[in-house]
């Protein structure tokens, strides 16, 4: 329709310096939050329109939460970038928008993840879809130990300039197992649920996560247990 000519060969992207600041640590259990900042270089070979025009600034507050077998994020921010025109249009900042999950199917071996990721013009959210996207990944992420595979494939569901018509993506990276994602410790007494006797009280390692109301070395169910044998008996 623009009559543009697609472009060929191989490219460079833009170098990108990442940084995490942990605000509320979930523990795999609870509420996490975190600040996110993403600076990126302008590194990209220019002619094949594969990076940013200058330094680029990407903020977003992340939030994530475990249900389960299911780890769910979502993210808020701003992306801070050179304003450039392309066919009359001009681009410049954007607020971004994602979301992701992870469904572990055979813990500690296999994932199901999916991720989407949407952007929108700075100054006038959601008023072109040209000024946008909203692309959409999915795959599977296949772990030996600490070591992960990841593989995924997706597009561009909202055809905004720059959204890819496909993709995909082949990872490999350390990323160490979290236990408590295949033994929660649903009540925080730091027992996993397999070796927990008592998962809906908080209690002590040394009594398999039971609690010890009178302190006397004996759990609470133990001893419930020891008085109905006893008056059975007598």
């Amino acid at each position: 329709e623009l009559q543009l000519k697609q472009v060929e060969g191989s490219s460079l992207g833009d170098a990108r310096v990442s940084l995490r600041y942990v605000l509320q640590d979930g523990k795999g259990q609870g509420l996490g939050l975190a600040l996110a900042e993403d600076v990126g270089l302008p590194t990209a070979t220019a002619a094949h329109f594969s990076g940013d025009d200058g330094v680029t600034s990407e903020t977003r507050v992340v939030a994530d939460l475990p249900l389960g077998p299911l780890q769910v994020a979502v993210n808020v921010g701003f992306a801070a970038r050179k304003a450039v025109t392309v066919l009359g249009r001009t681009y410049g900042n954007q607020w971004l928008l994602g979301a992701s999950g992870q469904l572990n199917l055979m813990c500690g071996k296999l994932d199901v993840v999916g991720a989407v990721d949407g952007r929108t013009a700075g100054g006038a959210p959601f008023d072109n879809y040209q000024d946008g996207q909203f692309d959409a990944l999915g795959g599977a992420r296949l772990r030996f130990g600490d070591l992960a595979v990841t593989a995924a494939a997706g597009g561009g569901l909202v055809q905004g300039f720059g959204a890819p018509s496909f993709r995909a993506t082949l990872g490999l990276g350390w990323l160490p197992n979290d236990p408590a994602l295949c033994n929660p410790d649903s009540d925080g007494d730091g027992v996993g649920k397999a070796q927990d006797r008592c998962p809906g009280e908080k209690g002590s390692a040394a009594l398999a996560g039971c609690p010890d109301t009178d302190s006397d070395g004996i759990a609470n169910l133990d001893e419930i247990t020891m008085r109905g044998t006893l008056l059975a008996e007598a």
